[in-house]
C-alpha cells in the first residue's frame, strides 16, 4: 500500500522546539527565534540527508553486487532471464520508501514553517528535498 501519510515521529520531532518556544520564545526577538528554529531545522536536515545518502549508496552496491552475481556468463546463457531484472516487488517497496521520504520532508517543511524557520536559507535542507524528489 502507497503511504499517504508521513511517518508519526516526523512532526514529533519538532514537538519538543515547540513547547520549547511556548515556554521560554516570549522571550526571544522574532529574528532570534527565526535564527534558532532555522538553526536546528538545518542541522537536523543535514543528519537526516547523510542518513539519506548513506542508505542510497549501500543499496547502489548491493544493487550492483546483485547485478555482478547474475550478470555475467561464459555463453551468455540466462543474460536476458528474470533474475537480472528488478522484480516488481522490489520495485513497488522502492517506491512505497521513495513517496514516504517525500510525504515525511514536506511534512517537516510545513512544520519548520509554522515554526518560524526560514527554509530559504538551508542549504541543507534544500538538498533534502531536492534529493527525495529525484
Amino acid at each position: 500500500m502507497i503511504p499517504t501519510k508521513p511517518s508519526y515521529f516526523i512532526s514529533d520531532i519538532l514537538n519538543d522546539i515547540q513547547v520549547y518556544l511556548e515556554k521560554y520564545g516570549k522571550n526571544l526577538t522574532e529574528q532570534v527565534r527565526t535564527d534558532l528554529v532555522s538553526g536546528i531545522i538545518d542541522e537536523l536536515s543535514a543528519k537526516y540527508l547523510a542518513i539519506l545518502i548513506n542508505v542510497q549508496r549501500s543499496e547502489d552496491s548491493l544493487r550492483k553486487l546483485k547485478k555482478g552475481k547474475h550478470g555475467f556468463s561464459i555463453f551468455n546463457r540466462n543474460s536476458n532471464s528474470d533474475s537480472n531484472k528488478a522484480s516488481p516487488l522490489v520495485e513497488d517497496d522502492e517506491l512505497k520508501v521513495k513517496v514516504q521520504l517525500r510525504l515525511d520532508v514536506e511534512r517537516l517543511e510545513l512544520d519548520s514553517i509554522r515554526l518560524g524557520a526560514d527554509l530559504s536559507s538551508s542549504k541543507s535542507f534544500l538538498e533534502l528535498k531536492q534529493t527525495v524528489s529525484k
